[in-house]
C-alpha cells in the first residue's frame, strides 16, 4: 500500500494498493510489444494477455493476466519473465486508485515547490542530498522544480517523496502520476453546462453543452478569444494545433501594470466548456 499527498502537508492523500492482475511493461523502442519480446515464454505470456492501457509515445503498456493466473504469484512469474527480455525497459506491477481500482502508472519524476521564502541555493541542496536531478525549473510556479530520481528506484519514489514533503520549507511534493485520460464530463459546479444539484438545490439553467458534445469534435475550428492578457506561452496552450497567433499587432500577453486582465482565465474556461472544439484559437485585443 502506497500514498500520495497532493496540496501539501495537510493536503488530500491519495490511496493505491498493488494490483494483482496488472503487469505494466515498457519497451526500449517504439515497436509493438509483442514484437520486443524475444523468449516462448514472454510470447506465450504476452498471447495470453489483455492490453487494456497504451502509452504509445511513453512506450508504456498495462497488460491484464488471463482468468486464473491473477494471483499475487502469477504477477510475480509474468514480471520475472518480461524482466529478463533486454528490448524491455521496465517490467513491474501497477498500482491502482484504492476507491476506483484505476490503473495508475508512476514514474520516477516528482514535483517539488518550496515555499517562497526559500533559498533557491538551499532548494537544489535539498534536491540534490535526496538523489534527486532537476529536470527543469517550472516558470509558472516559484520556486517550484520537475525532478527525476536515479532509474531503479521503483516504487521508492513514494517513502522518498513523503520524507522530502516533511523537510522544513517544502511546500508541495509528490511523485509524478500517469493514467488514461477518460471523456470528459461536466463538473457539477459549472451549472451552466448541465443540469445539476448545488447546495442540495437543483439547478436547470444549462445550454445543453454535454449534448453538444456528442454531435461535434470541432474539428476544422478556430475559436476567437476576444480579450488580452493571455498568456499564449503558458503549457496549457503549448503546441501548433492550439493557439495560431493573435490577430492584431498588439501583444495579447499579460502586463503587471495595469491590473492582470482576465484573458487567461477566458481562454482557460472555454478549453474547458469545449474541449472538443479547442483545437484552434486565434488571440485578439479588444
Amino acid at each position: 500500500m502506497h500514498s500520495v499527498r497532493y496540496g501539501g502537508k495537510k493536503g488530500k492523500k491519495l490511496t493505491l494498493a498493488e494490483s494483482t492482475d496488472l503487469i505494466v511493461v515498457r519497451s526500449r523502442s517504439r515497436s509493438p510489444l509483442k514484437r520486443s519480446v524475444r523468449t516462448k515464454d514472454a510470447h506465450a505470456l504476452l498471447a495470453a494477455c489483455d492490453s487494456i492501457v497504451q502509452f504509445p509515445d511513453a512506450a508504456v503498456e498495462v497488460l491484464r493476466l488471463p482468468e486464473g493466473a491473477r494471483t499475487k504469484r502469477h504477477a510475480e512469474r509474468a514480471k520475472e519473465i518480461l524482466q529478463k527480455e533486454k528490448p524491455l525497459r521496465f517490467a513491474g506491477r501497477v498500482l491502482c486508485d484504492r476507491k476506483s481500482r484505476r490503473p495508475l502508472i508512476y514514474t520516477e519524476n516528482f514535483f517539488v515547490k518550496f515555499e517562497d521564502t526559500f533559498s533557491p541555493r538551499k532548494a537544489k541542496a535539498l534536491l540534490k542530498s535526496y538523489g534527486l536531478t532537476v529536470k527543469r525549473e517550472l516558470a509558472y510556479a516559484t520556486h517550484s522544480f520537475f525532478v527525476e530520481a536515479s532509474e531503479g528506484t521503483g516504487q521508492q519514489v513514494f517513502s522518498l517523496g513523503e520524507q522530502l514533503l516533511a523537510e522544513p520549507g517544502v511546500e508541495f511534493c509528490h511523485p509524478e502520476l500517469v493514467r488514461q485520460i477518460e471523456r470528459r464530463a461536466a463538473f457539477p459546479q459549472q451549472w451552466h453546462l448541465k443540469e445539476t444539484t448545488i447546495d442540495g438545490k437543483r439547478v436547470k439553467a444549462h445550454a445543453h453543452v454535454e449534448s453538444a458534445w456528442e454531435l461535434s469534435t470541432g474539428e476544422g475550428i478556430t475559436i476567437a478569444v476576444i480579450d488580452d492578457g493571455v498568456d499564449v506561452d503558458h503549457e496549457e496552450f503549448a503546441g501548433s494545433t492550439k493557439v495560431v497567433a493573435p490577430t492584431s499587432n498588439a501583444n495579447p500577453r499579460p502586463r503587471k501594470e495595469p491590473a492582470q486582465p482576465p484573458g487567461v482565465a477566458c481562454a482557460s474556461r472555454t478549453q474547458v466548456d469545449c474541449p472538443w472544439a479547442w483545437r484552434r484559437a486565434a488571440v485578439a485585443s479588444p
